[in-house]
C-alpha cells in the first residue's frame, strides 16, 4: 500500500529526531497519538457479512446496509471514525 503524506511526515519526524534524546514516554506517547489519526484517515476496507452488508474494517460497525442506496464515507462509531474504501465495491 501507498503510503499517504501524513504518514511520510511523521516517518520523516521520527528519521530526523531518532538520536535526540526526548523524554520518551511523552513522545512514544504523542507518536501513538499521531499514528492513530493517520490510520484513522488511511481508508480501509469494509468488510461483507453473510447478510451481504458491509462493516467497518476496523471496529465492526455497520457502515453500508445493502438495501440502502447511501454508503457512509466514514465509520459513525464515534471512537471509530474510520475512513471507509469503497474502491473495490461496486
Amino acid at each position: 500500500m501507498m503510503k499517504n503524506k501524513y504518514q511520510e511526515a511523521l516517518d520523516d519526524f521520527e528519521s530526523v529526531y531518532r538520536n535526540v534524546t526526548l523524554d520518551d514516554d511523552l513522545t512514544n506517547e504523542k507518536r501513538d497519538v499521531l499514528q492513530g489519526l493517520i490510520d484513522k484517515e488511511t481508508p480501509m476496507k469494509p468488510v461483507k457479512n453473510s447478510y451481504g452488508d458491509y462493516l467497518c474494517g476496523k471496529c465492526n460497525n455497520l457502515v453500508w446496509e445493502n438495501f440502502t442506496p447511501d454508503r457512509h464515507e466514514r465509520c459513525n462509531d464515534k471512537e471509530c471514525g474510520q475512513v471507509v474504501d469503497w474502491s473495490d465495491e461496486k
